[in-house]
C-alpha cells in the first residue's frame, strides 16, 4: 500500500512546480508584452505633433470697411468680418493650401479628398520627415482661423489655437504615454498667430511649449517682438525671399505701419540666439541659385505658375521644411541661406552662412539622400499631376477662377 503521507507530500510538489510554472509562463508573457511595448510604443519614442497654420484669407476685401480696419476696429463684427468669414469658409478655398476648417483639427492626410492640397502636402511632408528622421513618431493637425487682416482678429485665433493645442497635446500624452513635442509650420500671419501664443501662456499658464516654430513669408511685427524672446519657443526659424512681394507690404494690422522680412530688423534681442537656451535663426531661401526663385505664394501654396524646381511641379516649398528642421538646427549661425538645388534626377537640400558670416556649415545631403528626395517629390509632384482633377485656369495668387468661386459663393449666401 501507498503511504497516505507520501501521497499527500507528491501532490504539494506537484502543486508547487504547476505554481512555478505559472509564474514563469506569465513572466514569459510579461516579458514579450515589455519587448513588444518598447520597441513599438517606448515612451522614450519621440512623437512630434506638427500643426499647420495658414496665412491671411481675403485681405483686399477689407477696404469694404477702410477706415474699421485701418484702426484695428472691424473684427469681428463688421460687414468685411463677416464677409471675409463667409470667403473663407467655402470649401474650395482648401483645394490650392493647407487650409482647414475653424479650430484645430488632427489630420489623416489620407483620409483627405484629393481636390485638397494639403492630401498631397502633408503627404510629401510626411514622407520627407522620416526619409529625414525615420526614429519618430509624426502626428499631424491643422489649424483654421479667421483670417482677417487684423491683430485684434490674430489675438483673439491665438487663444483658439491655445486652449486646442492644450487639449491635442494632453490626447497624444494619453495616446503615447509620453508627452509630444510641438512644431508649429506657419505661412504669413499665420506665423504672428503662432507667435501670439505665448501670450495666452503667461495668461492661462497650461505648461505649454513649443520647440519648432517655423514661419514662412510672416510679416515681422513690433506687436509680437517680445514673444519672439519668450523660451516659450526653443526655436523659432523666420524663412524669407527676395522674391517675396507680399510679406512687408502690411502697413494695416500694425500700429508702427511697417512689417519687415527678419527677426534681426525688429532689433538685436529679437533675432539672437542665446547658447544653449534658444535659437533665432534668419533663413534666406534659394532655388537653384535664383534668390527670387521663392514667392509668398510658392512658399506654401500648390499649383503656382512658378515652380520651386522643376521636380517639384504643383508642390510648394513648405514640404521640404523637415530637413531644414531635422539637419540644420543645432549648428546654425543667426542668419543663414536655405538651398534647394535640383540637378538632372537629384535634388540636394543644404544650409550655407548668410553672406556676412563665415562661419562655416555642413552639407546635409549625400548623394544617395540627393537620388531618394529627388524620388519623393516626384512621386508626389506625379500625383498631384495624375489625381488633383481641379484645375481654374490661372495660377496668379489673387485674380484666380478658384477665388472668383469663391466670391460668388460667399455673396450668394
Amino acid at each position: 500500500m501507498i503511504d497516505v503521507g507520501v501521497i499527500s507530500m507528491m501532490h504539494k510538489k506537484v502543486g508547487m512546480w504547476g505554481l512555478m510554472g505559472c509564474a514563469v509562463f506569465l513572466l514569459l508573457v510579461l516579458g514579450i508584452k515589455s519587448v513588444w511595448y518598447f520597441s513599438f510604443q517606448s515612451p522614450q519614442d519621440k512623437v512630434v505633433a506638427t500643426v499647420f497654420i495658414h496665412g491671411t484669407v481675403g485681405a483686399p476685401f477689407n477696404v469694404i470697411n477702410p477706415y474699421k480696419s485701418f484702426t484695428d476696429k472691424a473684427y469681428p463684427s463688421s460687414s468685411c468680418a463677416r464677409f471675409i468669414s463667409r470667403f473663407r469658409n467655402q470649401e474650395i478655398m482648401k483645394c490650392d493650401q493647407v487650409l482647414g476648417d475653424e479650430g484645430l483639427h488632427s489630420v489623416d492626410y489620407k483620409k483627405l479628398p484629393k481636390m485638397h492640397a494639403a492630401h498631397y502636402i502633408i503627404g510629401a511632408y510626411d514622407d520627407i520627415a522620416r526619409f529625414s528622421n525615420p526614429h519618430r513618431i509624426y502626428e499631424y493637425a491643422i489649424f483654421g482661423w479667421s483670417g482677417f487682416l487684423s491683430h485684434t482678429a490674430r489675438l483673439s485665433d491665438a487663444e483658439k489655437l491655445y486652449d486646442d493645442l492644450c487639449k491635442y497635446r494632453d490626447q497624444l500624452h494619453q495616446k503615447y504615454n509620453t508627452w509630444p513635442v510641438i512644431h508649429i509650420v506657419a505661412h504669413s500671419h499665420g506665423g504672428n498667430v503662432a507667435l501670439l501664443l505665448e501670450y495666452w501662456e503667461q495668461q492661462k499658464q497650461r505648461g505649454l511649449k513649443v520647440e519648432v516654430l517655423c514661419m514662412y513669408g510672416t510679416p515681422m511685427q513690433h506687436e509680437t517682438k517680445l514673444h519672439m524672446q519668450s523660451p516659450f519657443f526653443e526655436k523659432i526659424v523666420m524663412a524669407f525671399s527676395q522674391g517675396d512681394k507680399v510679406q512687408c507690404i502690411d502697413y494695416i494690422s500694425t500700429t508702427h505701419r511697417k512689417s519687415y522680412a527678419r527677426m534681426r530688423d525688429l532689433g538685436e534681442c529679437a533675432g539672437h540666439s542665446k547658447p544653449d537656451t534658444y535659437v533665432r535663426m534668419d533663413a534666406q531661401l534659394f532655388a537653384n541659385g535664383n534668390t527670387c526663385g521663392i514667392t509668398h505664394s510658392n512658399m506654401w501654396l500648390a499649383r503656382q505658375a512658378q515652380s520651386v524646381v522643376p521636380v517639384m511641379g504643383s508642390l510648394p516649398f513648405v514640404v521640404v521644411t523637415p530637413l531644414f528642421i531635422d539637419r540644420v538646427f543645432g549648428n546654425v549661425p543667426d542668419e543663414c541661406a536655405w538651398h534647394l538645388h535640383q540637378s538632372d534626377k537629384q535634388v540636394a537640400a543644404f544650409c550655407t552662412p548668410h553672406k556676412n558670416i563665415e562661419k562655416n556649415i555642413m552639407l546635409t545631403c549625400t548623394t544617395f539622400d540627393q537620388r531618394q528626395l529627388y524620388a519623393l517629390l516626384k512621386k508626389w509632384s506625379h500625383l498631384m499631376k495624375r489625381e488633383w482633377e481641379e484645375d481654374f485656369g490661372s495660377r496668379r495668387l489673387i485674380f484666380n477662377s478658384k477665388n472668383f468661386i469663391a466670391l460668388k459663393n460667399a455673396l450668394w449666401q
